[in-house]
């Protein structure tokens, strides 16, 4: 299938979407399907297809750059 993550966005995306087209009133039943037609479309594997995020990667690559970050600012310091 996909992503569990892809799913949990998706859910929140679609949910928002909801909300941010409340000030149309009746124009958003006509929007809102549109806007999932052409979602499914476009992107027929989901939105993340079969990634994943991880908050251990996602921060083991963030510490990553920082000690790049660091390292540079260093040198240009000295």
């Amino acid at each position: 299938m996909g992503s569990i993550t892809g799913s949990v966005l998706a859910a929140f995306v679609l949910t928002s979407l909801q909300e941010f087209l409340r000030f149309l009133k009746d124009y958003r039943l006509l929007i809102y399907p549109i806007i999932l037609i052409l979602f499914m479309l476009f992107r027929p594997q989901g939105i993340l297809g079969m990634k994943e995020l991880s908050f251990v990667r996602c921060w083991e690559k963030a510490v990553e750059f920082a000690k790049k970050f660091h390292l540079k600012r260093k040198k240009s310091d000295a």
